[in-house]
C-alpha cells in the first residue's frame, strides 16, 4: 500500500483520541512525527514522538510552564514546537495542525526546511473576548494566505473560505469514525457523557435531568474548567450514588465504562454563540464509534444525518423533551442500534481520510 513520506501533527492531547486521525498517520506514514501538548488547564507534559513504518524510534516528555498567563502558554507551546523541529532534524515534511500559533514566522521556517504548512481548522468563536478574538484574526489572515488550508465542517467552511475556493487544497475534511468491534452490555437506565466539561455542553441540564429522574444513573468521562463546579453540585443534591464523574480516561480503557451505557448523551446548548454549532461533532461521533444511540440537542450539522440514520433523537433543551427521546430509543432499542451501525460505516475513517489526504502523497 502506497503510504505518505513525512508528515508532522501538532494537537493538543485533549485530540489524541479523536477521528482516528493518528492512528491513521502512523500506520500509513513512512516518517510521522507528534507533537502532542496540553491544554492551558491542564498541567501535564508535551510529549513528541517520531514514528518509523508504525514503529516508535523516539519519544519524550517536556514539561511546560505551569503558571496561569495563557499567552505565556501558548508562547511555550511555540517553543516546544520549534525545539520539535530541531531535535527531530523535520524537512521536507508536511506539517498539519490545527492552532495559529504554529504560523509565527511560518514562511521562513517553510523556506529554510522545505517543510509546508497544512491549516486544519477546527473552530470559531462567535462574539469572542481575549485570545479567542486574537485566534480568530490569525485564522482569517493566515487562511488568506496558506496554500494548503482545510476545514473540519461545511459551518466552518462558510465562515472562512470566503473566495469559495474549492479545490484538493481547500476542502471540508472532517472527522472519521474508527472502527472498533465491540460486544455491548448496555444496563437499563445507564445514560453516559464523554467530552470536556466547559460552560455550554449541558452538563447543568444533565444533573437536573438525574436530579428529577430518581432512576437513571448518569456517568461523565471528561477533565475541563467546570470539573470542581460539577462535583460540587453532585456533593451538595446527594447525588454521588447516581453519578460517577471519571475525569480524563483513555480510550484504551473506556470502553469497559461505556459498554454499559444505554443512550449517550449531548445536551449542547442550541446557541450560534457556541462554538459547538460551527465545529464537527467530535463527542457525538465517539459514541458512534462505540455503537450507542444519542440523544443530542439540533446544534451541528451532524444531528440531521444522526436523526436520519434513525441513530439518536435531536431534542429541545428541556426535561420532557429529553426523557420522551429517552423512552422512544428504549422501546425501540434494537432499531436505533441499526441505525448506530449503519451511521457508524459511513463515516469510517480509513477509506475515508485516503480520498481526502491524497495531495499529502
Amino acid at each position: 500500500m502506497r503510504r505518505y513520506k513525512k508528515i508532522a501533527y501538532c494537537t493538543p492531547t485533549t485530540y489524541k483520541d479523536v477521528g482516528g486521525i493518528i492512528e491513521y498517520f502512523i500506520n500509513n506514514t513512512q516518517d510521522f512525527y507528534l507533537y502532542l501538548y496540553p491544554p492551558s488547564y491542564n498541567n501535564q507534559p508535551s510529549l513528541l514522538i517520531y514514528y518509523k513504518y508504525g514503529k516508535v524510534i523516539k519519544s519524550e516528555k517536556i514539561w511546560i510552564y505551569k503558571g496561569g498567563n495563557k499567552i505565556l502558554i501558548h508562547l511555550f507551546y511555540y517553543l516546544f514546537y520549534l525545539y520539535f523541529l530541531v531535535k527531530y532534524k523535520i524537512n521536507h515534511a508536511y506539517i498539519l495542525f490545527h492552532f495559529p500559533i504554529f504560523l509565527l514566522f511560518g514562511s521562513v521556517i517553510e523556506l529554510t526546511t522545505s517543510n509546508k504548512y497544512v491549516f486544519w481548522i477546527w473552530d470559531y468563536f462567535p462574539n469572542p473576548k481575549g485570545i479567542m478574538k486574537a485566534y480568530n484574526s490569525f485564522v482569517f489572515y493566515y487562511n488568506s494566505k496558506l496554500k494548503y488550508v482545510i476545514y473540519l465542517s461545511p459551518e466552518i467552511e462558510k465562515i472562512y473560505n470566503l473566495e469559495k475556493n474549492s479545490n484538493k487544497f481547500r476542502q471540508i475534511v472532517s472527522l472519521g469514525i474508527k472502527n472498533i468491534r465491540l460486544i455491548r452490555k448496555p444496563t437499563k437506565n445507564v445514560i453516559g457523557y464523554i467530552g470536556n466539561l466547559r460552560p455550554g455542553q449541558g452538563l447543568e441540564f444533565l444533573l437536573d435531568i438525574i436530579k428529577s429522574n430518581k432512576n437513571l444513573k448518569l456517568q461523565l468521562i471528561g477533565d475541563g474548567p467546570l470539573k470542581s463546579e460539577l462535583e460540587e453540585s453532585i456533593k451538595e443534591n446527594h447525588l454521588g450514588s447516581r453519578v460517577d464523574l471519571f475525569g480524563f480516561i483513555d480510550n484504551e480503557h473506556i470502553i469497559n465504562i461505556v459498554n454499559k451505557w444505554k443512550v449517550a448523551v449531548a445536551p449542547y446548548a442550541p446557541s450560534l454563540d457556541s462554538p459547538v454549532h460551527y465545529a464537527d461533532p467530535s463527542k457525538i461521533k465517539l459514541y458512534i464509534q462505540y455503537e450507542m444511540p444519542v440523544i443530542m440537542t439540533r446544534v451541528s450539522h451532524f444531528y440531521k444525518e444522526l436523526v436520519r440514520y434513525r441513530a439518536g433523537i435531536a431534542i429541545d433543551l428541556n426535561s420532557k423533551s429529553f426523557v420522551h427521546a429517552l423512552k422512544t430509543i428504549n422501546g425501540n432499542y434494537k432499531e436505533y442500534s441499526r441505525g448506530v451501525i449503519g451511521l457508524k460505516k459511513k463515516h469510517l475513517y480509513d477509506s475515508y481520510y485516503r480520498n481526502k489526504f491524497r495531495f499529502l502523497m
